[in-house]
């Protein structure tokens, strides 16, 4: 990878380019794999892939990950995670979401949650579920967090639904004594 020794392919990324092997680059990802099995392909028959809106320290990691078997995503798994998702590579997302999650605190939460959402993530939702749990009150009061309610109504209702839920599923399912006695409150409420 750092040589570039029997390369048959390179990417460029923000004027860099990275020479690589097609078969390192599909044997990792569905889409690399699609894109160099068809020869009608431009990327095939130009022997290049341009990868767009990411920086290339993030196109490194996801070649070093392929390469080597190992990343540190450390200081970047957001970006990272973004690449894994657009090239299908799964066991790189999985580990993408894993460190995410160790690094979820009330000044990112809204970030996280987008993520989360947007790259259907259900570890990381539950990570951040549990973080705002504790931190409700100062969450709720950030701007992030009032400009993700806005755009994405519904995924706020899902999350404030999972914190006030989760806190009843930790309690013991009612009792025959607790059902009968909802059920006679409920008939005197109608």
């Amino acid at each position: 990878l750092k040589d570039g020794a029997m390369a048959d392919c390179e990417l460029e990324c923000n004027g860099h380019i990275i020479p690589v092997h097609k078969f390192i680059l599909s044997t990792h990802s569905k889409v690399f794999s699609a894109m160099f099995s068809h020869d009608d392909v431009q990327e095939a028959k130009e022997k290049k892939v341009i990868i767009k809106d990411t920086d290339v320290e993030s196109v490194r990691m996801m070649l070093h990950y392929m390469y080597c078997g190992e990343v540190d995503l450390e200081s970047n798994a957001e970006g990272v995670m973004v690449l894994a998702e657009r090239y299908q590579m799964d066991e790189l997302k999985q580990l993408c979401e894993e460190k995410l999650c160790t690094q979820v605190d009330r000044n990112n939460i809204a970030e996280m949650l987008y993520l989360a959402d947007l790259f259907n993530c259900s570890f990381l939702k539950t990570a951040v579920v549990d973080v705002l749990r504790i931190n409700k009150a100062y969450v709720m009061g950030t701007q992030s967090w009032q400009m993700l309610k806005e755009s994405n109504p519904k995924l706020m209702n899902e999350i404030m639904e999972r914190v006030v839920l989760g806190a009843e599923t930790t309690s013991p399912p009612p009792t025959k004594r607790q059902r009968q006695h909802f059920s006679s409150v409920s008939i005197i409420l109608r």
